[in-house]
């Protein structure tokens, strides 16, 4: 496992708000849920204190949604991690975390999430509850990542090709996914920081224009279009070879698959 060892590159104004905030929430009854592991480590705390812009009253209060979050997760988060999702779900949808960029963060790579990730189709089987559960999945895999790697954030890579036009208008995908996006950023801020659309039409890129002028969204959005030859280039110069998958131009294979 490549370790990056980021907590040896925080400022010290960092160091004193980490070591405020968790001066705040030790004795807290509702932090008994969160695990030692996260606690002890300053990069898990330095997200909150950078997503609060250092005020610290609103850091404990982002901790503790989090926490309460953890309490009422069903199944809880152990139980999803380890859950098998149904092949007529998994046909659908499917990601990868692993990989690496040049500093050793974690990468969440969806190479087929807009030829085959047809959550429309997914709402109208009935599958909202699951496709959501599987988001939680991955947030919980990429966040042990991190912890894993000591690394102060993680990326997303995602294919938005050949997405099927009639998809792009249906209004309950949408919700969906902005609901997700807003609760992820208020619960979990920053573990995915950096996202990288790739493979983008120009339907998708106006749309996805119109929707970060209703939301704001807080990770760094790059996205790149469909020119396979000029992304795949850029992408080799973020991630090394062996750092994402043959999908985006790599030869990754240590992975989770999700």
């Amino acid at each position: 496992m490549f370790k990056m060892n980021a907590s040896r590159k925080l400022t010290p104004e960092e160091l004193d708000a980490i070591a405020e905030i968790r001066k705040r929430i030790a004795s807290k009854k509702w932090i008994e849920v969160v695990e030692d592991n996260k606690l002890n480590s300053d990069m898990f705390l330095i997200r909150y204190a950078r997503a609060s812009k250092f005020n610290f009253d609103r850091a404990e209060k982002m901790i503790k949604y989090y926490a309460d979050s953890l309490r009422c997760e069903k199944p809880d988060p152990i139980t999803l991690l380890q859950t098998v999702f149904p092949d007529d779900f998994t046909d659908y949808v499917r990601g990868y975390v692993g990989g690496r960029d040049y500093e050793g963060r974690p990468v969440v790579m969806l190479p087929e999430a807009g030829r085959k990730w047809n959550l429309k189709k997914i709402i109208q089987n009935g599958g909202e509850h699951m496709f959501i559960k599987y988001i939680h999945k991955v947030g919980l895999t990429i966040e042990a990542e991190i912890l894993e790697r000591d690394a102060d954030y993680g990326i997303c890579v995602i294919d938005v090709g050949e997405i099927p036009y009639a998809n792009y208008f249906h209004r309950r995908s949408v919700e969906v996914l902005v609901e997700l996006v807003r609760h992820m950023e208020k619960c979990a801020p920053e573990v995915i920081k950096r996202v990288y659309f790739v493979n983008a039409p120009k339907l998708w890129i106006a749309l996805f224009a119109a929707v970060q002028a209703v939301i704001t969204i807080k990770a760094d959005i790059i996205i790149f279009d469909c020119n396979m030859n000029s992304w795949k280039t850029k992408l080799r110069e973020i991630f090394p070879e062996d750092g994402i998958c043959p999908e985006f131009g790599g030869t990754c294979a240590n992975y989770t698959l999700v």
